[in-house]
């Protein structure tokens, strides 16, 4: 049960991505250059990284959000199409970002504590 879940997880943003990028791509119609495939791919592999979400947030903000960015580098020197849904897929890299810089920001001041053993007074 303890495995079945996270595999679950991760087959459902694998889902996700493939209904928001490649689906809408291959009925707009693949890319028949380099430029877009690569552009695609990148897309693709920003989606994927939010797999990772729980184990490695900050690797997969940064991870996500360059390939991200290389996309649209990439999109913005050619006439790549842009499957509008993927947008989600930034909007989920932006709130795996709040998450993995959040915690550590907040939490921080008040996790010294004079008392080293229990962290509490009481």
């Amino acid at each position: 049960m303890g495995m079945a879940v996270p595999r679950l997880e991760r087959a459902g943003i694998a889902l996700a991505i493939g209904l928001l990028v490649a689906l809408p791509t291959a009925v707009h119609g693949w890319p028949a250059t380099v430029t877009g495939n690569v552009f695609t791919a990148l897309l693709l592999a920003s989606g994927l990284t939010l797999m990772w979400w729980r184990a490695r947030p900050r690797l997969v903000a940064l991870l996500g959000g360059a390939a991200w960015f290389a996309a649209a580098l990439l999109g913005g020197s050619s006439n790549a199409w842009f499957p509008d849904p993927a947008l989600a897929t930034m909007a989920a890299l932006a709130a795996v970002a709040a998450l993995a810089w959040s915690g550590r920001a907040v939490t921080w001041p008040l996790s010294i504590s004079p008392f080293p053993s229990t962290g509490s007074p009481w």
